[in-house]
């Protein structure tokens, strides 16, 4: 796939932005879920066996399907199958906070997988293709911080928001920052900076 010259200047940063907003909520949720997985249980009225299956099917879904993402992306852009990942981790996010039981909760997580692989897999190329040469490792660094950021702040969120109203205000939470990463990554693309 051919892509646009990379715009010059402070533009990409608007690229940077969504990229980041996306893997953080990515990041943050995979470890802010594990605080949570004792409030689920109770919750829920789930066994161990069940529950494990709430943090491995994430993961597995993840795995599956990011080699794929990552094709698609490459036939049908980058912009398209990272609003796609968004989409699907908003979905997974709001069954989630929804749910009422362990099918929900399950289907939930595997949405949220299929739409991180979507996010981890266009992410870096989105950053690539929209930052100038002499920018591209500020850019990629910052990725890389949001998600380092994501993965440690994600259990002080998750024990937080799981004590102070529920465990699913971290889906809901999920869903505020997909809202900003989608806007932002609309509005870069109505600009053609990606």
């Amino acid at each position: 796939m051919t892509q646009a010259p990379a715009p010059q200047g402070t533009s990409c940063l608007w690229v940077v932005f969504a990229a980041c907003a996306g893997v953080f909520a990515v990041a943050y949720n995979t470890t802010a879920v594990m605080t949570a997985l004792p409030a689920m249980k109770s919750s829920l009225d789930l066994g161990v066996n069940t529950l494990q299956w709430v943090v491995v099917l994430y993961m597995l879904a993840t795995a599956t399907s990011l080699a794929a993402l990552g094709h698609f992306a490459d036939m049908f852009g980058l912009v398209r199958i990272f609003i796609v990942g968004l989409a699907a981790f908003a979905i997974g996010g709001l069954a989630n906070a929804m749910a009422n039981d362990v099918f929900f909760v399950l289907v939930g997580r595997a949405f949220q997988g299929i739409g991180a692989a979507g996010l981890l897999a266009t992410a870096v190329a989105m950053i690539s293709v929209a930052s100038p040469q002499e920018k591209r490792a500020q850019g990629l660094g910052m990725l890389a911080a949001s998600l380092a950021f994501g993965f440690a702040l994600g259990p002080l969120i998750g024990g937080v928001l799981t004590d102070v109203f529920s465990w699913r205000a971290i889906f809901v939470l999920d869903l505020a920052n997909i809202a900003i990463a989608a806007s932002v990554c609309i509005m870069a693309a109505r600009l053609n900076l990606i």
